[in-house]
């Protein structure tokens, strides 16, 4: 039997791209659905899809992964001209409300239209429901140090610049913030929509990590598999992102294009907008560190602006199934090998958690303390410091769930063995996997 060898990346994005323009064609009649594919939501595609391939390129470039000679300057080009398409005609804007409008837009059964572009629903009625407040609450799902590290204060200065950051304590580090932080982790003086009393984070769930908030709906929803807020797949604020980040990466980004984009997601939460030539004349060192950011960022007179849209977009757009891809085409996977520290401990002692000047977690070592009202960690059994009895939290534990990150083969996946042996080697493997066939 003759089979196919695998096509080039310029065959695969190529068709991407025109099945991309042909859907948005042939659906455009048919008007906007933001529970179904509509013109809008091919438009949305192909702005992720190039925007992808386009950095993808560009971060891999000589590599074996790159297995194409196009530039991926033309790609990033096509992500651009797609968003803006998309943000001028397409007729969507921000949602807002009085209230928690970021928290807000996640919180609710029938996705916000104005904003979202196509979410998925959920209910008895169309496939079930899913576990968002069961996972914030009672499994183990929580944010990092370095995530909530990223947050700025809420004059737009960033938090990493403080002195002291690195062993500053819970109930500190969460005060003047930008409000994305505390609509999508658990804060001090958090309370669940439809509660009057105060929360507190479940640290013998998170191990020291940053309990999850976004999605949380009201009690109602909280047992084990009934959640029902909806999903965005695509939605306004990502295409921002997009067109703001292949601009930078392009190296023709404006003001103008910034404040179309990242300006309108910070004037929802009333941050201070970013100034494209106050990021470029000080890029992040957090952002460009080993140990907690992206050392592979394009080093430019741009290398602030990307750092900055970078920052947007994960504070943005978490949870929302984006990073994971994000760090492929940064080529940043060695992010993975880092711990997954938590907040600081200073070391075994009475700690407030709700910002109410009462205490009510103890972290202990030895003999179990006394007292009413407390939850009791021992260290090196309920949490693990960094430093032994002091330091950040570290999830899983200090020696378990060792995480390596081959730089020459974990930016693609191995394809089959199953699909290879049925092409008769005409599939080759992906660089690096070793399936144990002979072709």
């Amino acid at each position: 039997m003759l089979c196919k060898p695998r096509d080039s990346r310029d065959v695969i994005i190529g068709h991407i791209i025109d099945d991309c323009d042909r859907a948005f064609d042939l659906l455009l009649p048919y008007g906007k659905k933001t529970t179904e594919i509509c013109a809008w939501t091919a438009l949305a595609l192909k702005s992720r899809a190039t925007l992808f391939e386009g950095t993808f390129r560009k971060y891999h470039a000589g590599t074996t992964f790159n297995a194409t000679s196009l530039s991926g300057d033309r790609l990033l080009e096509i992500c651009a001209d797609a968003s803006r398409k998309l943000i001028d005609e397409g007729g969507y804007r921000l949602y807002t409300d009085t209230g928690e409008p970021y928290r807000n837009l996640f919180a609710t059964i029938e996705p916000r239209a104005e904003e979202v572009i196509w979410a998925r629903i959920y209910g008895d009625q169309v496939g079930g429901r899913h576990n968002a407040n069961d996972e914030s609450k009672t499994r183990f799902a929580s944010m990092t140090k370095r995530f909530a590290n990223l947050f700025l204060m809420t004059d737009g200065s960033r938090f990493t610049d403080k002195n002291g950051w690195q062993t500053m304590g819970y109930i500190d580090e969460c005060k003047n913030r930008d409000p994305r932080m505390a609509q999508s982790i658990l804060c001090p003086g958090y309370k669940q929509m439809g509660q009057d009393k105060v929360q507190a984070i479940a640290l013998n769930y998170t191990e020291g990590c940053y309990q999850f908030i976004k999605y949380v709906m009201s009690d109602d929803y909280d047992a084990f598999r009934q959640s029902r807020a909806s999903m965005p797949i695509f939605r306004l604020a990502e295409v921002y992102l997009n067109y703001a980040e292949a601009l930078a990466e392009l190296g023709t980004i404006t003001q103008d294009d910034i404040d179309i984009s990242v300006n309108r997601l910070r004037d929802r939460v009333g941050m201070p907008h970013l100034s494209v030539a106050d990021a470029n004349s000080t890029p992040d060192p957090y952002m460009m560190s080993e140990e907690w950011g992206y050392p592979n960022v394009t080093r430019s007179a741009n290398t602030g602006v990307i750092l900055e849209i970078r920052r947007e977009r994960l504070i943005e757009l978490s949870l929302e199934l984006v990073h994971y891809n994000d760090i492929l085409r940064w080529r940043e996977g060695k992010v993975y090998e880092k711990p997954f520290y938590g907040m600081y401990f200073p070391g075994p002692g009475k700690y407030d958690m709700t910002g109410d000047g009462k205490a009510n977690v103890c972290i202990y070592t030895g003999k179990k303390p006394s007292g009413i009202g407390l939850k009791f960690l021992e260290i090196d059994k309920d949490i693990f410091l960094s430093e032994g009895d002091k330091g950040y939290a570290v999830r899983f534990g200090s020696d378990a769930f060792k995480r390596t990150w081959n730089e020459n083969r974990d930016y693609l996946y191995g394809i089959p063995t199953n699909e290879r042996s049925l092409s008769n080697g005409a599939l080759s493997q992906n660089p690096g996997w070793n399936d144990g066939l002979s072709f």
